[in-house]
C-alpha cells in the first residue's frame, strides 16, 4: 500500500507523495490538495494523524484480546460510558479514560 512514489490521500486533508518507507517512518512531499485528484489516481484512503501529541489507546475485543494504538487527543473530549466510532474498525464503548490513555470496550463493526 505504502512504497516510494504512491500517492496516497490523507483523510480530510490533502494528498501526498511517499518519499521513503523504513521501519515505522514514512516520509511523504505534498502532491495536491484537491480530493478529485486523488481520484484520477486511484490514491487510496490513509487514516492519519499527526506524529506528535496523541494518546494511547486500547481497545479491548470481545474474546478479551487487546488492540494498543494512537488516538486522537479530541478523545478527552467525550465522557466514560459514550459509545464512539473508531473510523475504519468500528463502535465501542469508552470504559476509562484520563490525560494519557483510554481504554474503549468494543461493540460492533
Amino acid at each position: 500500500l505504502l512504497r516510494k512514489s504512491k500517492v496516497v490521500r490523507l483523510m480530510e486533508l490533502f494528498n501526498v507523495e511517499i518519499q521513503s518507507v523504513e521501519n515505522n517512518s514514512i516520509e511523504a512531499a505534498f502532491h495536491s490538495q484537491d480530493y478529485m485528484k486523488a481520484r484520477e489516481v486511484k490514491a487510496p484512503l490513509v487514516n492519519w494523524l499527526p506524529s506528535e501529541n496523541n494518546m494511547i489507546g486500547e481497545v479491548v475485543m470481545p474474546d478479551a484480546s487487546r488492540t494498543k494504538g494512537p488516538v486522537e487527543t479530541n478523545i478527552r473530549q467525550e465522557k466514560v460510558g459514550n459509545i464512539i466510532q473508531m473510523v475504519r474498525f468500528g463502535f465501542g464503548r469508552i470504559d476509562s479514560l484520563n490525560a494519557e490513555r483510554v481504554t474503549v470496550y468494543y461493540a460492533h463493526r
